[in-house]
């Protein structure tokens, strides 16, 4: 809207202004190629947004209430209405995946990820499909969750990629100089311009005055109807000249808080007009620095948002400051112990609860094992539900993890009696990992 407002402004100034002040617009505005880089990121700044909110809908598929929670849904209920709500949210998948191939700047990298996250959509669908023979067939949950196993991995890390390629990759610093350098010519523009202006009033006033001495001369022989006339005459001019030298000298000043009230049709009009979309176009400069620096907030945001998909722990391991620093090559290769842990018989456990419960009972679980990772110097990689995938460095640190996480389980059962006792497994893995 600002941007819009602004080409108004401009075009109604080209509209009233002189052909040399015209010239002296165009060619100022031409200089270090501010004007057409600002655009250039304004239009990359939108496509990156578009994309990145396309990524965000396909991103909320996999998590809670997508359709992997709908198939899930399903098997532990076998209701209808869980099959209706994930064809509808996959038909939702399938036009924004649509509409995100047809966009004109999609890389070979995108459509290769865009493909990963199509293809397991379509292998949601496939398990519904073998959900429903078999929830004919009178099978089990646990018999169902045998045959049925979901890899979430290759869909999150397309994401993944998919939300580090719609970054905006422009360095604020390199924003700053051409916002900066753009309001810098118009700032060169305004000053040409009100000096111009200047120099036209006082040349008013000075051919006014002499029409003002001619008059008493020749109409010497009526002298007082003559001063009378005179008087009127001069005031009529001089008084508009004398406001716009005023508004010429308040805006040398930067002074920018002034009305120009525009009350004939005559050159003198037309300068005060002119000079009116003028301080217009300044107002929308001041309004497109408050976009400037609304954008670099939206900048810092977006980095925050990428910290919740990125712990900083991984950031360390890839010895970067911050998520902007990340590329997509980035990678480290190590040793490390991998830690799987899950509560026994929870299939059969969450039937005898309802949602609600389910949900309290899996948050407060996660809330007293999770800390005890991190403690231990550990990275939580992924929840799958009730289960609980961690990373360690150190094979050491991860056993005392892993009898940690034992001693407050024990706890567990015991603090909280609206819950059911439970028991855990852990298994440990070390291996060469690539992160």
């Amino acid at each position: 809207m600002l941007v819009g407002a602004q080409d108004i402004y401009i075009k109604n100034f080209l509209f009233f202004a002189t052909p040399s002040q015209k010239q002296r617009y165009h060619n100022t505005m031409q200089e270090g190629h501010y004007v057409e880089k600002v655009e250039q990121i304004r239009k990359s700044a939108f496509k990156k947004a578009v994309k990145f909110q396309m990524i965000v809908e396909l991103r909320a598929q996999v998590g809670y209430g997508g359709l992997i929670h709908q198939l899930n849904n399903y098997v532990l209920r076998g209701e209808q209405k869980s099959i209706e709500a994930f064809h509808q949210q996959y038909q939702r998948v399938y036009s924004i995946l649509a509409r995100y191939q047809k966009l004109a700047d999609v890389s070979q990298s995108e459509l290769k990820n865009i493909e990963i996250v199509e293809n397991t959509f379509k292998t949601y669908k496939r398990y519904l499909a073998t959900a429903i023979d078999l929830k004919n067939q009178q099978k089990t949950v646990d018999e169902i969750d045998a045959i049925i196993e979901i890899d979430e991995a290759p869909v999150i890390s397309a994401l993944n990629h998919l939300l580090n390629g719609s970054r905006l990759e422009v360095e604020p610093t390199y924003w700053w100089e051409m916002a900066t350098g753009r309001i810098n010519l118009f700032k060169r523009v305004e000053d040409q311009i009100s000096a111009d202006l200047k120099a036209s009033a006082e040349t008013l006033k000075k051919d006014a005055h002499s029409v003002f001495i001619l008059s008493l001369i020749i109409t010497s022989g009526t002298i007082l109807l003559t001063l009378f006339l005179s008087y009127v005459f001069a005031r009529g001019i001089t008084k508009p000249l004398k406001s716009l030298v005023n508004v010429a000298h308040k805006i040398s000043a930067n002074d920018r808080n002034i009305e120009i009230k525009v009350n004939s049709k005559d050159e003198i009009g037309e300068l005060s007009s002119a000079m009116a979309q003028m301080l217009d176009a300044i107002a929308i400069q001041k309004l497109e620095i408050r976009e400037r620096k609304l954008a670099e907030v939206k900048l810092e945001e977006t980095s925050q948002a990428y910290a919740r998909f990125v712990p900083n722990e991984c950031l360390q391991l890839l010895d970067k400051a911050d998520i902007l620093e990340v590329q997509l090559s980035n990678h480290v290769e190590m040793n490390m112990t991998i830690l799987f842990s899950d509560i026994r018989s929870f299939t059969a456990l969450s039937e005898k609860m309802s949602p609600e419960e389910n949900f309290n009972f899996i948050n407060a679980y996660l809330n007293e094992m999770g800390p005890i990772i991190s403690t231990h110097q550990g990275i939580i990689d992924k929840y799958i539900g009730d289960a609980i995938m961690a990373l360690f460095i150190n094979a050491d640190d991860a056993l005392n993890a892993a009898i940690a996480m034992l001693h407050k389980l024990e706890e567990f059962n015991k603090t909280q009696p609206s819950f059911p006792s439970i028991q855990i497994g852990i298994g440990h893995l070390q291996r060469l990992t690539h992160y």
